[in-house]
């Protein structure tokens, strides 16, 4: 079934990438003979270029580290608002798309902690993200690097309800790929994107893993009938880096999630979302997971919105690495992360928002909280209480 899986999702992206390429190939079967030069068509124009970007910054307190006497030694399972007792620049990301014509080119660079924890090496600026697309008609073409299709929350924290990422940000999917999609769009309530790429977070292909040379592949299935409703269904497999913390999954032959993301809008104040997710890996014993996020947020007025966010992942076997337990966490047992995570935003200006952001995480193992001294954060403990205090400003 895993194999079928695979190559359906690759048949998938061919046949998408064929029809694409179709009307572009019969547009040229059709043009004439060259003209001569001197009835020559004219120098295309120069290219449009539109630059902005963003400046987010932060300060933690990590309540039980500061309990434990342990002020300043971090956050455990947030991502990227890791530091506790220390104003960090999060991330200052600048972009730029240059489009002419159907063609378009786009830049994203990055530098901060979000470079240092995973994007790429750090320190330093990295290219999150660079890639060109063509859009002929209903599909668009593109290939280079980009940021995962993968999850309901992205690396900017500005471009979520709150301040931290979820453990299904971070340990489930990947952050970015390197490859080609194809996206199809016959209408403005429906888009249909197939990828093929080298891996999760990987420039080249992982070969090196487990002895597996085979591509990445991905589907992603857009719908939104109307302004109250959105659904998106989301999948991904193949050999892909360990991202958890724990070598268990540098052995598997393939690794596969599948995702719903539930949007829905009632009233100009109201929003709420779900992100399910279920996935594993192939060849290493019983490595499963799921995973769900539940999502509200309120207009408290014009400047001022309050956002929940509910968290539960269980992990068989603790392939994922959970709060970098790795493989202290006995096989054969279950791990269960969870949180509660309350922010409160008020908007300054229409670009310039202060957060601040309140955090309850707390572990569950075989279905039992943990015995003082054998949780997985500070001095074992079994919770985390933290805050955040966060500012962002977009231009």
């Amino acid at each position: 079934m895993k194999k079928f899986i695979k190559n359906l999702m690759g048949l998938t992206a061919s046949l998408v990438m064929a029809g694409a390429l179709s009307p572009v190939l019969a547009q040229t079967a059709a043009t004439p003979a060259a003209t001569p030069a001197a009835t020559a068509a004219p120098t295309p124009a120069p290219p449009t270029v539109v630059m902005d970007g963003m400046v987010d910054a932060y300060y933690s307190y990590n309540w039980t580290n500061a309990g434990n006497n342990k002020s300043g030694v971090g956050n455990v399972g947030t991502f990227f608002d890791s530091n506790d007792g220390s104003y960090t620049l999060g991330l200052a990301e600048l972009k730029a798309t240059a489009t002419q014509g159907l063609a378009s080119g786009h830049l994203v660079l990055a530098y901060g902690q979000e470079v240092n924890l995973g994007i790429g090496a750090a320190p330093g600026i990295d290219v999150e993200q660079a890639y060109v697309s063509y859009a002929p008609g209903l599909f668009t073409l593109s290939a280079g690097r980009f940021v995962t299709w993968m999850g309901n929350e992205v690396i900017e924290s500005t471009g979520n309800w709150n301040i931290s990422r979820s453990l299904l940000f971070w340990y489930t999917i990947p952050l970015l790929h390197q490859g080609v999609s194809v996206a199809y769009a016959p209408d403005s309530t429906i888009k249909f994107t197939g990828y093929a790429t080298n891996g999760w977070n990987n420039a080249v292909n992982v070969g090196s893993i487990a002895s597996v040379s085979s591509q990445t592949f991905g589907l992603s299935l857009a719908w939104t009938p109307n302004s109250t409703w959105s659904i998106t269904l989301n999948g991904i497999d193949g050999p892909g880096a360990d991202d958890g913390g724990n070598a268990t999954l540098l052995t598997a032959s393939s690794r596969y999630v599948a995702e719903a993301i539930v949007g829905y809008n009632p009233t100009s104040d109201w929003s709420f979302a779900l992100d399910a997710e279920a996935g594993g890996a192939d060849g290493v014993g019983n490595a499963d997971f799921w995973g769900a996020d539940l999502y509200a947020k309120y207009a408290l007025s014009s400047d001022y919105s309050a956002a929940l966010r509910l968290e539960e992942v269980a992990d068989n076997d603790d392939s994922l690495g959970l709060y970098g337990v790795g493989t202290a966490f006995a096989t054969g047992n279950k791990l269960e992360g969870r949180d509660a995570t309350l922010t409160i935003t008020h908007n300054l200006t229409a670009a310039f928002t202060v957060s601040l952001e309140g955090r309850y995480d707390y572990a569950v193992y075989n279905g039992t909280v943990p015995a003082k001294g054998a949780g997985p954060f500070t001095n074992g403990s079994a919770d985390q209480l933290s805050t955040t205090l966060d500012t962002a400003i977009v231009f």
